[in-house]
């Protein structure tokens, strides 16, 4: 495996109650003693990066276990749904990466080792275990594996020469709810109705014990009218129905199974951050909007706490242009719009997103090119987690906009130069009648101007906002230009 370089890293288990462990890595030698259940962790001092096998061992009173060819560099947790897992070859040709055969035999590097949580699941409780088998990065194991997160974990390699770990936990069709630790929905106040049916079904809270209490009484009610019934030969009451606030939910939607069982026997694995590809299913299988955002910060905080890692690097992949049906092509970038939200409100906690819309196919949910994903998503760790400030990594952020006549001039942040790959049509401009219509833009320097000859007096722009748009605006490093809209509908 790969261990963390530059922070403590937990090791744990379980042996015989009051036993001394020692662990021995690295030149450190570390001892605890177990808990009153067996349960033990201690920690290694932070560590310099070494591309030499090693060896942990621990030691118990009686018993030794070794594990051997273990390297020090950078781990990374990949995570989400069918987008993030799509492999670099498979033998369907539309659920596999664009000439992902060849990339996979040109980049066997044994210093990437690598992980699949490829026993998916559920628990409605947390569990302790997963069973998981590490493998040096070849042409055997690499074919299997998460596209996104090998060509991530490539280009992370290239620029830091050190040892890379990347742990993929994945299940295509998932949504984002059962992917968050209850942790995550406690601290969110819009998602109240969510913490509450959560911890609902969680032993030992507030809340587990007020349902159960009142379940206890409606069924004691019930059965003393049966009774009653029973005695008078009288036709008995049928039960209550099961309490709503403690039943589980069908297969994988129950907020947090999947987390009990596809990330929480990770924790507290040391990562360096996450890089995560979901949100399909929350506009499939039941459209969020903008109530998505809010979901995304619950996924971050409660991730952030239980790996006890406040400062966890986050960053993620805005969707894909593809035509999700035809009664509103405006699903999709009202969710773009609240990936960019959860994303700029976070911009300083090294949270960042990472813009794909020249890289969609309006017909295939999975587009094929996810080495373009995994190359942008690195550029944002390169430069924001190991501080390479020469790289560029984001794409153009609107910063300021005003009206002046019947043009709507627009300023950005991360941009130098703009580049169209061809005409740009994806302008729109409306008036206080509020009816779009196709706008033209001028490029001023790093201004552009808006404006359409059908709208004297602009109130309001957009960009993209279409589920079938494909994104060709792009700054000088060639990031293309995301959706937004600005303006206000005056009040009369």
């Amino acid at each position: 495996m790969v261990l963390q370089q530059g922070r403590k890293v937990p090791v744990w288990g379980k042996a015989l109650p009051n036993e001394k462990i020692t662990v021995r890595f690295d030149g450190q030698t570390v001892s605890t003693t177990t808990a009153k259940n067996g349960k033990w962790m201690l920690y290694l001092a932070p560590m310099k990066a070494n591309a030499a096998g090693q060896t942990l061992e621990v030691l118990g009173k009686t018993e030794k276990v070794k594990f051997n060819n273990i390297l020090i560099g950078e781990v990374w947790l990949c995570s989400g749904q069918s987008n993030m897992h799509v492999p670099m070859w498979s033998k369907t040709p539309n659920y596999r990466a664009a000439n992902g055969d060849k990339d996979v035999k040109a980049g066997v590097n044994p210093m990437i080792r690598i992980v699949s949580l490829e026993k998916r699941g559920i628990a409605k409780l947390p569990i302790e275990q997963q069973h998981i088998v590490w493998n040096p990065l070849n042409e055997k194991t690499g074919l299997p594996f998460s596209a996104v997160a090998f060509y991530f974990g490539q280009a992370l390699y290239k620029q830091l020469k050190v040892p890379i770990g990347l742990v993929a936990s994945n299940w295509p069709g998932t949504r984002i709810e059962p992917w968050t630790p209850q942790e995550g929905f406690n601290s969110v106040p819009e998602l109240k109705q969510l913490a509450f049916e959560g911890n609902a079904k969680i032993p030992g809270t507030k809340e587990y014990k007020e349902q159960n209490a009142k379940a206890i009484q409606l069924y004691e009610n019930w059965l003393k009218e049966y009774k009653k019934a029973v005695a008078a030969g009288k036709l008995p009451p049928l039960p209550p129905e099961y309490p709503a606030e403690l039943r589980y939910l069908r297969g994988n939607l129950q907020p947090s199974s999947i987390y009990n069982k596809m990330i929480h026997p990770l924790v507290p694995f040391a990562f360096r951050g996450v890089i995560w590809y979901q949100g399909c299913s929350n506009i499939y299988n039941g459209y969020d909007g903008p109530m998505y955002a809010y979901k995304m910060q619950a996924l971050l905080n409660g991730w952030r706490e239980v790996f006890k890692q406040p400062d966890m690097p986050f960053y993620f992949v805005q969707l894909a242009p593809f035509r999700y049906g035809k009664k509103d092509p405006y699903k999709l970038p009202v969710t773009w719009e609240a990936q960019h939200s959860f994303a700029q409100k976070n911009r300083d906690t090294q949270v960042k997103m990472a813009v794909i819309n020249d890289v969609g196919d309006y017909d295939d949910i999975h587009p094929r090119d996810k080495k373009t994903v995994g190359n942008r998503l690195a550029l944002l760790a390169l430069r924001y987690t190991y501080n390479k400030k020469e790289i560029k990594a984001d794409s153009p952020e609107l910063k300021k906009w005003q009206i002046k006549g019947n043009q709507v001039i627009l300023d950005f942040d991360f941009v130098e130069k703009w580049i169209a790959k061809g005409e740009v049509k994806h302008f729109e401009v409306a008036g206080k009648d509020q009816i779009w219509q196709p706008a033209t833009m001028k490029v001023q320097g790093k201004t552009l101007l808006i404006s359409s000859e059908k709208v004297n007096a602009p109130v309001m722009l957009r960009y993209m906002w279409h589920h079938t748009v494909t994104g060709n605006l792009f700054n000088e490093a060639g990031l293309p230009l995301g959706t937004f809209r600005c303006g206000t509908i005056p009040v009369k």
